[in-house]
């Protein structure tokens, strides 16, 4: 993490908030730090990658201003176009299983199709075209300052990766100077994809067997990518601190923030408020975590 894209003058600054479990309260940390660089004056969105289940509109409580439909591409065949069976380069060529050839016509299987165009390309009967599919949804609003964008993943679908994709698409053509990605927990495809062009991926924990466990996989993971990860440690007094210290250590990463249970904060939020701005002791603890961030990503 360095100064240069702040001297060069290339916005934003992508901080990627992800965990190694659900339940850690990582959206609460995204959305906090959001509201705190945009109540600095800073230029922010805060993007929600939880497509599966977005929830940083609850905490956020934005103002919708627009939303457009997502897709992806499957491939579709063309009436009495296709040999079938008797050819089935499409289907040799599909490592998913995606698509099958049977007797004189092609089956196409959209939940395990990768939208590669692959299959397109083998056919010597030009016999298959890509069409469209609806995936999901993104929305577009704003907390005063703040921007938001969520995406939304349709119930039937299979894969989220397609419209996260899609979504970070989109972000990499926003200005501004911050962006804040709440991405999915666990370290699945679709996390890799929502922390890989991180500029700092902060991981929130939790003190517990199960929290330290899936921990040191999502250290694992950011890692495999080339990313050094920093940790916020929620909820350290209902756990072993001691435990959590001797493993950061262990796993040589850094702990930039240490928050306790809060009763104020969860009647915050399930009173619709923001615990950000309504209560001190938090405030007080996100703005440090915020210093910090801000020391090491400008210059």
């Amino acid at each position: 993490i360095t100064g240069e894209r702040f001297k060069e003058g290339r916005y934003p600054i992508r901080i990627s908030v992800a965990s190694g479990k659900g339940g850690t309260g990582k959206t609460l940390i995204s959305t906090s730090l959001a509201l705190a660089l945009s109540r600095r004056g800073r230029d922010t969105v805060y993007v929600d990658l939880d497509v599966e289940e977005p929830n940083g509109h609850l905490l956020l409580g934005p103002e919708i201003t627009e939303e457009s439909e997502m897709y992806t591409e499957v491939p579709a065949m063309k009436v009495d176009a296709c040999s079938g069976s008797t050819c089935a380069k499409c289907q040799n060529f599909c490592a998913f299983n995606a698509i099958v050839a049977i007797g004189n016509r092609v089956m196409v299987f959209d939940e395990l199709c990768h939208a590669c165009p692959g299959c397109v390309h083998v056919c010597p009967e030009e016999a298959l075209y890509m069409k469209k599919r609806p995936i999901g949804h993104m929305r577009h609003g704003h907390v005063g300052d703040l921007k938001f964008m969520d995406g939304h993943l349709n119930v039937s679908e299979a894969m989220p990766t397609p419209l996260i994709r899609d979504v970070i698409k989109i972000i990499d053509r926003q200005a501004g100077e911050f962006q804040v990605v709440d991405s999915p927990p666990g370290t699945s495809c679709s996390v890799m994809l929502s922390v890989g062009r991180a500029d700092m991926v902060l991981l929130v924990a939790e003190p517990t067997p199960f929290g330290i466990h899936d921990l040191e996989l999502a250290i694992g993971m950011t890692r495999h990518l080339e990313l050094e990860p920093v940790v916020v440690v929620n909820r350290w007094d209902l756990g072993d601190r001691d435990t959590m210290e001797k493993f950061l250590k262990k796993h040589s990463v850094r702990a930039i923030g240490w928050i306790p249970v809060m009763r104020e904060v969860a009647e915050s939020y399930a009173r619709g408020s923001r615990p950000y701005e309504t209560v001190p002791q938090f405030t007080e603890i996100i703005d440090e975590i915020l210093d910090t961030i801000l020391g090491e990503v400008e210059p």
